[in-house]
């Protein structure tokens, strides 16, 4: 066990999930209507955008320091096999969507 990795059930674990299941409707929202009608941010829009890609990008460093419950029911708080689980699973994805979008703010 790490003295870094926190356990999921953590209250500013918690806290963050909630925090990202605001950001997750803000983005199902707002990607569709800018998709759809916009022609890019506009200002109004724009801090918005950021706060969210801030947010996920954020995200991914937290994700190799909260633990995980396996099948049986056993916490594992082991950084190794935190990360190693991370890495098999959403850790491509999270920086091809945060690394796509950051891009497209820069072009």
């Amino acid at each position: 066990s790490s003295r870094w990795i926190t356990v999921p059930h953590a209250p500013v674990r918690i806290l963050w999930d909630w925090i990202g299941v605001m950001v997750l409707f803000y983005d199902l929202v707002t990607v569709p209507l800018d998709l759809a009608f916009g022609e890019g941010m506009s200002d109004g829009t724009r801090p918005g955008v950021l706060a969210t890609l801030c947010y996920w990008s954020l995200d991914i460093p937290a994700s190799f320091l909260v633990g995980y419950v396996r099948p049986d029911g056993q916490l594992v708080m082991k950084a190794s096999m935190v990360a190693k689980r991370y890495a098999k699973t959403w850790l491509l994805w999270d920086i091809f969507l945060a690394g796509t979008e950051w891009i497209s703010l820069t072009v």
